[in-house]
């Protein structure tokens, strides 16, 4: 039942096209600085999204893990307005969380906050690795969102595929044992 949900999690709602932010959940920076392919493959997804999408604005989430010589929000920045020349006006960052429900709370408070507006009064859509969306979706209505929608990044190497979708099984068999699914 788990991997059916990892798989039916992994496509795009039709309904993100409607939303007027795009959280962009981080992953691991490279030691130069640069986002990993994992995260790179977000970006790209993110970018692509936003060409589509020119009034969304995108919340970029990711602290600064021990290995990482800027936080992921930085990294993810950089990328998007020096590499793909994505105005700086487009973007927000969610600089201090360590995981996903802290990106997306962290996130909510910084739309509420910076916009003045309470949380039913806007749409977000999520953009993270394809085997991580169905997760990311769930989060975000616990995390106070309206509606999880989702758009699915390509995970980058294919020999990655059994380990992340193992590793993403049993992220949600804890937070379904805990409760929190």
């Amino acid at each position: 039942a788990i991997q059916g949900m990892i798989m039916h999690g992994m496509q795009p709602d039709p309904e993100a096209a409607d939303a007027e932010y795009l959280l962009v959940l981080g992953a691991r920076v490279n030691p130069d600085g640069q986002p990993s392919a994992a995260l790179a493959a977000r970006l790209d997804t993110a970018f692509d999204f936003m060409q589509e999408h020119p009034e969304i604005t995108a919340i970029l989430c990711g602290g600064q893990g021990g290995n990482e010589p800027c936080t992921e929000a930085d990294s993810m920045f950089a990328y998007l307005t020096e590499q793909k020349g994505v105005d700086p006006a487009r973007l927000l960052r969610e600089d201090v969380s360590t995981n996903t429900i802290e990106n997306l709370e962290n996130a909510r408070t910084l739309i509420e906050t910076a916009e003045a507006r309470d949380h039913e009064s806007y749409t977000a859509a999520v953009v993270t690795s394809d085997y991580h969306l169905a997760r990311a979706k769930v989060l975000m209505r616990r995390a106070g969102y309206e509606e999880g929608l989702g758009v699915p990044a390509p995970t980058p190497y294919p020999g990655q595929w059994v380990a992340v979708r193992c590793r993403e099984y049993c992220s949600i068999l804890g937070l379904m044992l805990t409760g929190r699914w």
